[in-house]
């Protein structure tokens, strides 16, 4: 049994059989003063950015492998009690701007643990940069207060033999991360603040230069921008066809013979409209069936997906190719913005008017053209 003297790790041999490492146990060796207060939050250790290479060499299938801790900054705080309210983290920068909201946290009695993944919080509507592809088993819960959230913890922790809330990582898929440097940790436990410094230190296998990780993480941050225009102009798309198929029914329903001219110009109008929304998003905006991959071309989202990526996950400054690319891809998020509120403008807003004083489309909220 020995103690790491630099990640203050727990190390226990069991004569040749196998080595078990404990995490940062700082939690550990403070507990004595820790018990005495309500709530605690324990220094923490630096955390490295590292770049992540592919697997796709094989190895065979005898090499010897364990599984490593989270990629990230660990986050270790001790509760009394569980707290009647939700425990929330939020992550400021040396400037004291917060890159990252981390809410309802783990929050059972005892030593909790996070993991904060270095990076900044995702653009609304780009699923982390994951693709945006949903299932049943992805689609968030039909109970999503606090009680049921605790409950499928418990339930996780004993299905995976773990005490709740020893570990919970918190990942924001493909945003950008933060720049090495000092952060600080603010942890809310029942409106009261407890805050740690967390430094974050480059991959040691990196040369970049300060100005080069300036470069990439502007770089990063530009294209993360034009994937939540896309993501906006997808969903406003996906909204007005949910409106319009549902219009559809509604008429379709009417009887014939108290049916006016304009409901079936209106229908006509709808169905036409709905071809040219799926048409759009089908041909433009995102690969229209989920899984398939490079079997598909890819369309907007996926190509501003594989910019970003290509970005954020070198230990390189961006290339020219990369930076002629997303400013490409800005001008072509302007022009689908522009098409969607040409349809807008044209075809809907001609249903509207067949139909007034009648159920509608509503346009999305504005603004729905984005100017870089």
């Amino acid at each position: 049994m020995q103690i790491h003297p630099r990640e203050n790790d727990l190390l226990l041999a069991t004569h040749g059989r196998g080595l078990y490492i404990l995490d940062d146990i700082t939690a550990l060796q403070q507990m004595g003063t820790a018990k005495t207060a309500d709530a605690t939050l324990f220094p923490a250790p630096p955390a490295i950015r590292w770049n992540q290479w592919n697997k796709d060499g094989n190895l065979g299938q005898r090499t010897w492998r364990a599984e490593n801790p989270p990629d990230g900054a660990f986050v270790t705080y001790y509760l009394k009690s569980q707290p009647a309210d939700a425990v929330s983290l939020v992550i400021s920068d040396a400037n004291g701007r917060v890159v990252r909201r981390l809410n309802r946290i783990p929050d059972e009695a005892g030593i909790n643990r996070v993991t904060w993944d270095l990076r900044y919080d995702a653009t609304p509507g780009t699923d982390g940069g994951r693709g945006g592809r949903t299932s049943a088993a992805s689609a968030a819960p039909a109970d999503t207060s606090l009680a049921a959230l605790r409950a499928r913890r418990r339930a996780a922790a004993a299905d995976n033999g773990d005490g709740p809330g020893e570990m919970d990582f918190f990942g924001s898929g493909g945003a950008p991360f933060v720049l090495p440097g000092s952060y600080t940790a603010t942890l809310t436990v029942n409106g009261r603040n407890y805050t740690t410094p967390i430094v974050v230190r480059l991959d040691p296998r990196s040369a970049m230069t300060p100005a080069q990780l300036v470069a990439q993480h502007d770089a990063a941050k530009r294209i993360d921008d034009v994937a939540g225009r896309v993501a906006r102009v997808i969903a406003n798309v996906d909204d007005v066809r949910g409106q319009l198929t549902a219009l559809q029914t509604i008429l379709r329903s009417v009887p014939k013979d108290s049916a006016d001219r304009n409901t079936g110009d209106a229908l006509r109008e709808i169905t036409t409209a709905m071809q040219e929304l799926k048409h759009f998003r089908d041909s433009v905006l995102v690969r229209p069936v989920a899984g398939l991959g490079y079997r598909q071309y890819p369309r907007l989202r996926e190509e501003v997906q594989t910019v970003s990526g290509s970005i954020t996950r070198s230990m390189l400054p961006p290339t020219a190719g990369e930076l002629l690319r997303s400013t490409e891809l800005t001008t072509e998020t302007t022009e689908a913005a522009a098409r969607f509120d040409q349809i807008m403008q044209t075809r809907v807003a001609r249903i509207n008017t067949l139909l007034k004083g009648s159920p509608h489309v509503i346009t999305p909220p504005a603004p729905r053209t984005f100017v870089p």
